[in-house]
């Protein structure tokens, strides 16, 4: 048993220079307050510089988005072109009595179309 109370002793003393170890350094750092203060300063200034950018960004990015929806409701001449077709193919195979294979292909019509509206009331068909 004096054994056992030894080696719970020495738990203990190690424990508590340990935590002793741990917590000591921690309070002997502490900042003080006028350093804090300086620190809370600092940042606030940050803040406020990162508020004028960002401010300063979002005027710049309406500008954009308002200068891209400009753009985008002009439209262009391209935009009143349509180009369509039509390809009409034929194709045959036929087998005789005397078992000979004949087939065809035979391109019978193409058409090609090109229909534009430059003016609402104007309308073009090629």
């Amino acid at each position: 048993m004096d054994t056992l109370s030894k080696s719970f002793v020495r738990s203990a003393v190690c424990v508590g220079v340990l935590m002793f170890g741990l917590i000591g350094p921690a309070n002997a750092d502490e900042p003080k307050l006028s350093d804090l203060m300086t620190l809370i300063e600092n940042q606030q200034k940050q803040i406020n510089a990162l508020s004028k950018q960002l401010k300063a960004t979002e005027g710049k990015a309406e500008q954009a988005a308002s200068a891209a929806e400009e753009v985008a409701g002009k439209s262009s001449f391209l935009d009143t072109v349509k180009i369509s077709g039509v390809a009409e193919v034929e194709m045959t195979n036929t087998k005789s009595f005397a078992k000979a294979d004949t087939s065809d292909i035979t391109l019978s019509t193409v058409k090609f179309y090109i229909d534009t509206q430059p003016h609402v009331y104007l309308t073009t068909h090629v």
